[in-house]
């Protein structure tokens, strides 16, 4: 990572600049920064062993002579800057839908499917919230009477309820959460669409 010294000094020279890493997660926002690095007013670094798994955002701060300590502190005239990466990971392989009712626990109705970044798939997922660790298929149906969001592990199966994912609403929406695309190791943003139930209301 390299940057420029900033247009303004404060009225003092820079003395060095100070780094650190702010992980991210939707769950719980930005963590407290972790300072990894304070050089001799050099302009750029590398950044290892971050956790590849989460967003980050890297703070750059530059540090003037201004408050008077030997080693400089943050000046009223400083300025953050900050450089936020997302990363990002690709969905898996599309692959034929299954039949409704074709050995996933649905009782009739057609697919309707989930959704990444607006593309229609389904595969083996992780949901980030869940305290097991197994291969998930998630899927909805529109037999009224069937869960219309159903989340399954190989033998075993339980109800949307556990995810968070049902909603008092009586018109067609859609739900936001992270899981981990296996075999991807990343974070990723996942959508499922709900069908439009006008008589619904209360799940």
């Amino acid at each position: 990572m390299t940057w420029s010294a900033p247009a303004s000094s404060g009225g003092s020279p820079i003395q060095d600049y100070a780094v650190d890493v702010l992980s991210y997660t939707t769950e719980n926002g930005f963590s407290e920064p972790v300072l990894i690095w304070k050089g001799d007013s050099e302009t750029s670094m590398l950044i290892t062993g971050i956790d590849s798994t989460l967003n980050h955002a890297v703070r750059v701060m530059a540090l003037n002579g201004d408050g008077g300590l030997a080693d400089g502190m943050l000046s009223f005239s400083s300025d953050l800057i900050w450089v936020e990466e997302s990363s990002t990971t690709a969905p898996p392989t599309t692959t034929s839908l299954p039949a409704a009712g074709g050995g996933l626990g649905s009782s009739g109705g057609g697919w309707l499917g989930c959704y990444f970044d607006g593309t229609p798939m389904w595969g083996s997922v992780y949901v980030a919230d869940s305290s097991v660790i197994a291969d998930y298929v998630v899927y909805v149906t529109d037999y009224a009477f069937s869960a219309d969001l159903a989340v399954y592990i190989p033998d075993y199966s339980f109800s949307a309820t556990s995810c968070g994912l049902w909603a008092n609403a009586d018109y067609s929406f859609s739900a936001d959460f992270s899981v981990y695309f296996t075999p991807y190791p990343a974070g990723a943003d996942f959508t499922i669409a709900f069908v439009d139930y006008s008589f619904s209301a209360g799940r």
